[in-house]
């Protein structure tokens, strides 16, 4: 089974997803509703962090959008149905720097990690230095999640 780590974008925007019709929100919930039914989470102290921030940043307070959270915080500390990584190496390498918190979680799974972002930036980088392929994870956009979904 894998395990999904999707960037900040992705997650907020499957936040905002009950209280807006944009197609973007609507993809991100999918992935994320996939991953809480059907996958394993990656979480770092690091992710936890960035998650529990954007919670409090929503603008969505729909009891979906509730719910769906509070599920989720349940699972960060959940190792049967979560991967849950201490001590995190960072990943050095030319790719945005606030972003070294789910490329190192990425990269500490290996194989099995799905990353999911949006920061069309970060894929091209990822893709330029090879660090994907060296450490066994793969990089996709939320259209590329749902395609593996899918399967």
């Amino acid at each position: 089974m894998p395990a999904w780590i999707l960037d900040e974008t992705v997650f907020k925007r499957s936040l905002e997803a009950p209280c807006t019709d944009a197609a973007e929100d609507l993809d991100a919930a999918k992935v994320l509703g996939y991953v809480q039914a059907h996958g394993r989470w990656v979480f770092s102290d690091a992710i936890r962090e960035r998650y529990l921030s954007n919670w409090k940043m929503k603008t969505c307070t729909a009891p979906l959008t509730v719910r769906t959270f509070l599920s989720l915080r349940n699972l960060m500390w959940d190792a049967e149905r979560s991967l849950l990584l201490d001590g995190v190496e960072a990943i050095n390498g030319r790719y945005h720097g606030d972003d070294e918190f789910i490329v190192s979680a990425a990269a500490a799974v290996r194989e099995d990690a799905i990353l999911v972002t949006e920061d069309g930036r970060l894929r091209t980088r990822l893709a330029m230095t090879g660090i994907p392929a060296e450490f066994g994870f793969t990089v996709v956009d939320v259209a590329g999640a749902l395609a593996i979904q899918a399967v």
